[in-house]
């Protein structure tokens, strides 16, 4: 019982991870096409 919590905590982690992992590189395509002079910029 006990490694079967430790294996879903394991998984439940590198989901989160990768998921992280994605959603920054994805925020990261996003600002490298943000021409912005930073007066105004919404």
């Amino acid at each position: 019982m006990h490694s079967i919590r430790r294996r879903l905590t394991a998984w439940a982690f590198c989901v989160l991870l990768a998921a992280g992992l994605l959603v920054s590189a994805w925020f990261l395509v996003r600002e490298v096409r943000h021409t912005c002079t930073g007066a105004d910029c919404p």
